[in-house]
């Protein structure tokens, strides 16, 4: 029989979510899986540290917590496992120099904590070319898959200059959402508005491991961004983030054309790391020890 494994998002939230599927998709072979979520109706007065959750643990073999900001102080430490996804969060640790184990890092949570990278899924974020080709038209397209309110993407510092560029055009990702909304489901306009623009920029100074930039370069759109964020394998240009050093990337880009599609074949070729099939290999190592 297959062990029982309790997977625990913080609330629901559409990369989260799909993450959560992938997940199950790929690892349902070898375990079974519940979801709950920590902030959903009927326990959503229960998230604050030191309250238990209210969730019986003795029906699972393994618990997945996958955010690491709060925790259940009935959690079992020898079986549960928490994910820290926000990169940023823990790689200055000394123990941190690479994706990997963190042990018990985060001391209020007592808990094994492991940094595990998300994947993509390469059967939904996939070149479906939306555009004339780049010198049949006048505008470079770039864009932008965020919150632009959030001041920790430093939207109005590095990408807004951009908009001011001669031959450059931007179209934020809430266009393609149904309603403008961009921060809940459904999630099924994404790949079609990677495919609608030549250039995805990520104008983080640092961030953790932003999967819009994973999403955009599985739909072979090449990105840009800072040096400091988790995701910069499968940057095509990675940069000091400073203003000025988006405007020369974005320029050199538009006054030398010919250079997407070069990017383009290498973003799909380093996105292949990227794939939920490949990147749910250590989600299975960290499962079989704590089902052990």
């Amino acid at each position: 029989m297959k062990k029982k494994i309790l997977i625990i998002p913080d609330i629901p939230h559409n990369a989260a979510d799909l993450a959560v599927e992938c997940i199950i998709k790929y690892a349902s072979p070898y375990y079974q899986f519940e979801k709950i979520y920590e902030g959903q109706e009927g326990r959503r007065g229960l998230r604050s540290e030191g309250k238990p959750w209210g969730i019986d643990y003795s029906k699972y073999d393994g618990v997945f917590y996958m955010m690491g900001n709060r925790w259940d102080v009935a959690m079992p430490k020898e079986k549960s496992l928490v994910t820290a996804i926000e990169m940023n969060e823990v790689a200055n640790l000394p123990e941190c120099k690479s994706v990997g184990v963190v042990a018990n890092h985060m001391m209020r949570i007592n808990r094994k904590t492991v940094l595990l990278e998300w994947g993509v899924d390469r059967d939904l974020f996939k070149p479906n070319r939306m555009l004339t080709p780049i010198n049949d038209r006048k505008d470079l397209i770039i864009g932008f898959a965020g919150m632009p309110a959030n001041t920790r993407k430093c939207f109005e510092e590095n990408f807004e200059p951009l908009t001011k560029i001669d031959g450059v055009k931007a179209i934020l990702a809430a266009s393609h959402m149904k309603g403008g909304n961009w921060c809940g489901r459904p999630y099924i306009g994404m790949p079609n508005y990677y495919n609608s623009i030549d250039l995805y920029v990520q104008p983080s100074k640092s961030d953790g491991l932003p999967i819009t930039v994973v999403e955009a370069s599985a739909c072979g759109t090449p990105c840009i961004g800072s040096n400091n964020i988790g995701a910069t394998r499968v940057l095509a240009v990675s940069i000091e983030p400073t203003s000025n050093n988006f405007i020369e990337a974005v320029k050199n880009i538009n006054n030398n054309r010919e250079l997407l599609e070069n990017m383009k074949k290498e973003t799909l070729n380093k996105v292949k790391e990227w794939d939920w099939r490949v990147k749910i290999k250590p989600y299975l190592d960290e499962f079989k020890k704590i089902c052990a």
